[in-house]
């Protein structure tokens, strides 16, 4: 109840309800805000360590791999928005040739790398002047000649103007031809010139080059052309293939060894590379119609594959030097994380082989 009292001609009102008055707490906010923060900062570090352990942990991982495998020279211009695509050794020049494009859409470039990891960066431009940025998808060479594939063609150099060219330096295609594939990556020796494609949902190949094989459907064919110095491009017919290998999807770049064997490098997105070996010798022969022109066609697959290695992350092009095979990896670039993916490898590998 309220009472009035009378003071002079003063009213004071007394109320003698419980008035509760809540005051804000200001250490529970402060140890709210701490608990949030611990929250997050062990959630990180649980992940920091968990990366750790499985970046250390690729060797044992990838131990098959890495039992035959060693480490040769860092890959140049991965902070530079370079994406490596094509791996080469080069005798003449004693260097790694290393093609790719770049993901800001700046001219594509070939590094020269030798040995002892010095490098020189070369910038490509088209038969025209305009700057060239295609894919650049893979290289190869021999003696005198350097070939690069994208889009259904060969992009000639001469080793030579590889060889005279100074770093940050552009030099012009010196041709192209035409090839029926989509040309994603190709090899060289002394004997032929090889190019082949890359098969995976959404990269599409012809369907004539769908075949049903005893490990699966192959879509992907590898067009194998002769040598010949005097020919067009150092190559004998540059309009019709004397050989091709019905491969698997998924490959990024094809090798053959001293001794005949086909290497195969797989690997697409985020899952583990694959190193496939396999004896052409072995292989089911078939014949292929290009143009009412015969080609033998050899189908690599279970039935003469040798080995199957599983590998880190991102394999691309191979090539072969002296009985070991040259591996390049493209997630150590800035596109895919600057090497902050697990099991991101930034140098060539050299795997060996056993005879």
């Amino acid at each position: 109840m309220a009472q009035t009292k009378k003071t002079g001609n003063d009213k004071i009102k007394t109320v003698n309800t419980r008035t509760v008055e809540r005051v804000k707490n200001p250490k529970a906010k402060k140890n709210k805000t701490w608990t949030v923060l611990s929250i997050v900062g062990c959630t990180l570090a649980a992940l920091i360590l968990i990366y750790c352990v499985v970046d250390l942990s690729t060797p044992l991982i990838f131990k098959d791999f890495y039992a035959d495998a060693e480490k040769s020279v860092k890959i140049p211009g991965l902070s530079e928005a370079f994406v490596p695509q094509g791996f080469a050794y080069s005798e003449e020049l004693s260097s790694y040739l290393i093609s790719g494009y770049m993901s800001n859409s700046e001219q594509s470039r070939i590094y020269i790398v030798t040995m002892d990891g010095e490098s020189r960066e070369i910038r490509l431009k088209n038969e025209d002047g305009s700057n060239f940025t295609g894919h650049a998808g893979g290289i190869s060479c021999n003696k005198g000649d350097v070939y690069i594939s994208n889009d259904k063609k060969v992009y000639y150099l001469s080793l030579e103007t590889l060889k005279n060219a100074k770093d940050l330096e552009s030099v012009r295609f010196e041709g192209r031809f035409d090839v029926p594939c989509r040309a994603s990556f190709t090899f060289c020796d002394d004997e032929m010139l090889w190019v082949g494609e890359f098969y995976h949902d959404g990269y599409n190949t012809d369907p004539t080059h769908k075949i049903e094989t005893s490990d699966g459907e192959h879509n992907a064919f590898v067009f194998g052309y002769k040598l010949d110095e005097n020919g067009a491009f150092g190559v004998a017919d540059v309009e019709t293939p004397d050989i091709i290998y019905s491969v698997c999807n998924k490959v990024q770049g094809m090798a053959i060894t001293e001794d005949g064997r086909a290497v195969l490098s797989i690997s697409y997105g985020l899952s583990n590379s694959e190193l496939k070996i396999y004896n052409p010798a072995a292989a089911t022969r078939l014949e292929y119609d290009l143009e009412g022109k015969t080609i033998p066609l050899y189908v690599l697959d279970s039935g003469c594959m040798e080995k199957n290695v599983t590998m880190p992350w991102g394999s691309e092009d191979i090539d072969v030097q002296g009985g070991k095979v040259i591996i390049g990896f493209e997630f150590g670039s800035t596109k895919y994380g600057g090497g902050l993916l697990p099991f991101a490898i930034e140098n060539i590998m050299l795997y060996t082989v056993e005879k």
